[in-house]
């Protein structure tokens, strides 16, 4: 089974065109492309309170100013690639599996 994308949102919107979707419900299951989650703020500066004092981190490019930006840092491309960084998608997976009762 493949694994979701956890990808974090803000007020952001994507457009996917219709045309690359697979709309046949008999070829959904067979989608080479995995499953979609989304994650909002709330949930980055949660799995940053859970990771600042711990010697292992879950996502280690995740920090205080990119999780609570001032207004002229949310310009900031740096800190906003920290936020979309791989190892931030994974500790985010990773942090609500082990919290959740699924």
């Amino acid at each position: 089974m493949t694994q979701p994308v956890i990808i974090p949102s803000t007020q952001l919107k994507v457009s996917i065109p219709v045309s690359n979707l697979n709309l046949n419900p008999k070829e959904m299951t067979k989608s080479k492309f995995p499953p979609i989650c989304c994650a909002a703020f709330h949930d980055l500066r949660t799995l940053y309170k859970a990771d600042k004092y711990s010697i292992i981190k879950r996502a280690p490019k995740l920090t205080s100013k990119a999780c609570w930006p001032s207004h002229l840092e949310r310009q900031n491309v740096g800190l906003a690639l920290k936020i979309f960084h791989e190892s931030t998608a994974v500790g985010l997976s990773s942090f609500y599996k082990e919290n959740t009762n699924d």
